[in-house]
């Protein structure tokens, strides 16, 4: 594969979201409130989670088993304190009472066994279970194209990596169970205070529809708020994200102090939203409080009526003391629970938005492989615009025959870089057709049309890892001599045997300890090494030194004959070499011809080499 993945494209595209944190709302292209659906959100989750529903069945009955080891104490208490403890005679059966503790203990030895097996055993389908969704996730944005990341913030994106997932994780790990286990906790003391006494059970049942009703009127609340606070975070990652990338033009440009005042409006966001979540979310616990309290009230005071009518002991009215307590504690596990669940949902539904994102991009169902490239290019009446309604290329026309060379020169913003881009396919043109030895290039196969394709940039992205890598990036499976043949033929292999290590020398984050000369001449031996028979040179030499390009000249020179080439704003020497020349303006072909042709003429060519040119550069930048 060649380098075409691995490079930064051009600046003709819509302005990143990223560069209006403090006054544009978050981008994924929806409103907030189209990406709230719980249920479908738990739906899909659910899906996922069936993969792992043999261990699942395990936790739920080690959860069942745990839940009713905790049931269970209360009756014991009840009926060893009417049996063996005789208040009025002042009687206590030590006998019968040790055999009640007895078993209390062994009551509370297997709950508390079930209780860390089912906990051990959600750890593992938790973790599993994110690392997927991860992968997939991960998976779908290698997939999507570049319009996607053209429009999304990459701090926003990262925080569905970390936060959304890890929230999801924790809420699998502990609160699921947990809710479920409050769930079965519910249930199964209501049964046996409904065995016990009904009259009795209903006394404590009084309360639950207040607190049902008021748990459910503040979590509808609750849900668009912890909604908006995950997206508020998004935004402050974002924004830390873009300061720590752009650090050295905030400080050129002395523009901290804006910074700041954007991150303190976006922190401000985040405080707001997530402030609203908590205040709702803090009403639950004590609402749940104060109608547990009340219903503790409302059971002694209907135990003492039963037990002075004869219908009522002691251990029995103790007994459902303690279950008011049992019954109460899980509606508050629920309630507390509720809150990292809705933090989960809408986390889980920043993931679902991406994994459900269509790539613009797609190969057709018949797409053919592009074999034995001759390496004849065409471009037919192509308009296209990175936004709808705002075209860049204007009905472009042109053809390259195999083995020519063709140079694109023009003004940043004429639209020189968009034709590369098109030709690579990261974007689809609007209208007209781009055909590669008669195929267009829509009816090929992404890997196939891509990896005929060999493009050197004027950003060079480097990876965190060896040079020996990074070179091999397109090539794998490239041996050690042929990676060393290309740096040689680029001019790197100098610079790299004056590394600490040579070509085992490990790069820093985006290849910091180079040079930005050097990292072009790495670029350049990426391309070498692939051998590509369509080549892109876009500014390729625009940070290497003179002397260095000089150097360079007849390796590139030698890269270009035999092979259908695209030169782009390049320096004189390349473009005087080159077959065709395409003058653009404002995304149109205003002039064609070779260097000799277009310097007679007098046009626009002319005015740019004379007062380009010949001072030292051509339209740098990208475009």
């Amino acid at each position: 594969m060649s380098v075409y993945g691995t490079e930064k494209f051009g600046t003709e595209r819509p302005p990143s979201t990223a560069a209006r944190f403090g006054r544009a709302k978050r981008g994924l292209g929806r409103p907030v409130e189209k990406a709230q659906n719980s249920r479908q959100t738990l739906q899909r989750l659910w899906r996922r989670l069936r993969l792992c529903k043999t261990k699942l069945w395990i936790v739920f009955a080690l959860t069942a088993l745990s839940t009713a080891m905790n049931v269970l104490p209360p009756v014991v208490i009840g009926l060893a304190l009417d049996r063996y403890v005789s208040v009025f005679a002042a009687r206590v059966d030590f006998h019968g009472l040790t055999r009640a503790l007895v078993l209390l203990a062994c009551l509370y030895l297997v709950g508390s066994a079930a209780s860390w097996g089912q906990n051990r055993i959600m750890v593992f389908v938790a973790q599993n279970f994110v690392r997927s969704l991860r992968e997939s996730l991960f998976a779908k944005l290698q997939t999507l194209s570049l319009n996607y990341y053209d429009t999304h913030q990459k701090g926003d994106l990262m925080s569905r990596f970390t936060n959304d997932i890890d929230t999801i994780s924790s809420c699998l790990a502990q609160v699921v169970v947990q809710f479920f286990g409050a769930l079965l906790s519910v249930s199964g003391t209501l049964c046996m205070m409904l065995w016990l006494s009904p009259p009795l059970a209903l006394s404590v049942l009084l309360a639950v529809p207040f607190s049902f009703a008021g748990a459910a009127v503040l979590a509808r609340h609750a849900r668009p708020c912890f909604t908006e606070q995950q997206k508020r975070l998004g935004d402050l990652n974002a924004m830390i994200e873009e300061s720590v990338s752009g650090i050295r033009a905030v400080k050129i440009f002395r523009r901290e102090e804006e910074m700041i005042s954007r991150f303190v409006e976006v922190s401000e966001h985040l405080r707001r939203a997530s402030t609203k979540a908590q205040i709702y979310s803090g009403l639950l616990i004590p609402l749940l409080h104060f109608c547990a309290n009340l219903n503790y009230i409302v059971v002694v005071t209907a135990g003492g009526w039963l037990a002075l009518r004869g219908l009522a002991t002691a251990g029995l009215i103790q007994t459902f003391l303690l279950y008011s307590r049992t019954f109460a504690r899980p509606l508050n596990e629920m309630a507390t629970q509720l809150n990292t669940i809705q933090t989960a949902i809408a986390g889980a539904e920043r993931v679902f938005w991406t994994l459900d994102e269509v790539p613009e991009i797609t190969e057709s169902p018949g797409a053919v492989a592009l074999r034995r490239v001759r390496g004849d290019v065409e471009f037919r009446g192509v308009v296209f615009g990175y936004r709808q309604g705002h075209p860049i290329l204007k009905g472009i026309d042109f053809a390259v025959k195999a083995g020519e060379s063709l140079a694109i020169v023009g003004h940043t913003g004429a639209g020189k870089t968009t034709v590369v881009n098109l030709l690579a396919r990261f974007y689809d043109v609007r209208e007209g057709r781009i055909s590669i030895d008669g195929h267009d290039i829509r009816d090929l196969t992404l890997e196939s049309l891509r990896r005929s394709l060999g493009i050197v940039l004027q950003d060079t992205f480097l990876f965190a890892d060896t040079v020996m890598a990074n070179i091999a990036w397109g090539r794998p499976e490239a041996t050690e001599a042929e990676v060393i043949r290309a740096a040689t033929a680029a001019g790197a292999h100098d610079f790299i045997r004056l590394l600490p290590d040579g070509y085992r020398t490990l790069l820093t984050e985006e290849a910091s300890n180079l040079s930005r000369g050097q990292r072009q001449l790495l670029a350049i031996s990426r391309v070498l090494l692939t051998d590509p028979p369509l080549l892109v040179l876009d500014e390729a030499t625009s940070n290497i030194d003179t002397r260095t390009e000089a150097q360079l000249q007849t390796s590139i020179l030698k890269l270009m004959k035999g092979r259908t080439s695209f030169v782009i704003a390049h320096r004189p020497g390349t473009i005087r070499n080159a077959d065709k020349i395409l003058v653009m303006k404002d995304g149109e072909i205003v002039e064609r011809g070779n260097h000799a042709e277009l310097l007679a003429r007098g046009g626009e060519y002319h005015d740019l080499y004379a007062g380009q040119f010949l001072s030292g550069g051509f339209a740098c930048g990208s475009q």
